[in-house]
């Protein structure tokens, strides 16, 4: 009877402890993507492998810069994989700066510079792809292929009206088929939220947004968002912490100048004589927080 008792009362605490954790994760619902963005193998059919040239087999791993690797390659070690070269003007895959000097590695058009060299991973930089992994995988209108197996959520109190927005939802996913830079090789969707519709850039042919991490177990990160005036759209992690997304938003808000219409027309005098204008002065034409923080942060427009 004393080891029955001892059994219940360890259940209640598990069942306990069950519910407490349920109530912490705020599930957001799982993005469903249109059937024509699944991927399928035929796609792949002829294809070869970037470092021995053989034709892969409908098993094989697909990379960064679309470089694909036989399985027998992708095991091997990257010292054998990658050339080393004297290269300039060339950006890096994995960090996204730009390499002006000095030694870069490369297969194919996958670039990497000798920083992001030392802590490399193919696992991290690469998908499986096979008859049981496409069931998980889109191919995007830009030929990105993402992962989107379910994951567990967890959304912040501050954004649940933001994250679960239907028509939020809908830019979203429409947005993932434009993404050609995400946040971080082999990146999911379904971990991610947009909070907030896009918003034009004054005299610019570019639209800005935010969307926030909502992946359980992993920091609330907050990447700016663009979209170019060719509908591409890069992803930027400018924030570690939605609390510090929200401390800077609210000193925005009680900071900026109301009165912008002065700037308003030097921002359309600037592009009309020059061409380009100051990035302070797009910054104080705008009632943006997306527009201003792209600016302030000195992030790229175009992805071309």
């Amino acid at each position: 009877m004393f080891f029955f008792n001892n059994y219940i009362v360890i259940l209640i605490i598990y069942i306990f402890k069950k519910l407490i954790l349920i109530s912490y994760i705020k599930i957001m619902k799982k993005y469903i993507f249109p059937n024509s963005s699944k991927l399928t193998l035929s796609k792949f059919k002829d294809y070869i492998c970037d470092h021995c040239e053989n034709i892969v087999t409908l098993d094989f791993y697909h990379g960064k810069s679309n470089v694909d690797l036989c399985l027998d390659c992708f095991n091997k070690p990257i010292d054998e994989l990658f050339k080393e070269h004297e290269k300039s003007h060339h950006t890096c895959d994995i960090c996204e700066q730009h390499i002006k000097t000095g030694k870069i590695r490369n297969i194919c058009y996958f670039d990497v510079c000798s920083k992001c060299w030392t802590t490399l991973e193919l696992k991290n930089c690469f998908l499986r792809i096979n008859k049981d992994t496409c069931e998980d995988l889109i191919l995007t209108d830009r030929e990105e292929i993402f992962s989107i197996q379910s994951l567990e959520l967890d959304v912040p109190d501050e954004f649940q009206k933001e994250v679960n927005d239907e028509g939020l939802r809908e830019e979203y996913i429409n947005m993932v088929d434009s993404i050609v830079r995400p946040p971080f090789p082999n990146w999911n969707p379904q971990g991610w939220a947009l909070i907030a519709s896009f918003e034009e850039v004054l005299s610019f042919d570019a639209l800005c947004s935010f969307v926030i991490r909502c992946q359980h177990g992993k920091p609330h990160q907050i990447c700016s968002v663009v979209e170019d005036d060719h509908g591409r759209v890069a992803m930027n992690i400018i924030y570690q912490d939605h609390l510090e997304f929200l401390k800077d938003f609210k000193e925005w808000e009680e900071n900026r100048d109301n009165d912008i219409d002065s700037y308003i027309e030097k921002v359309k005098k600037s592009f009309k004589e020059y061409y380009e204008c100051d990035n302070e002065i797009i910054m104080k034409a705008t009632d943006s927080f997306a527009v201003y923080t792209r600016f302030k942060r000195n992030l790229s427009c175009y992805y071309g």
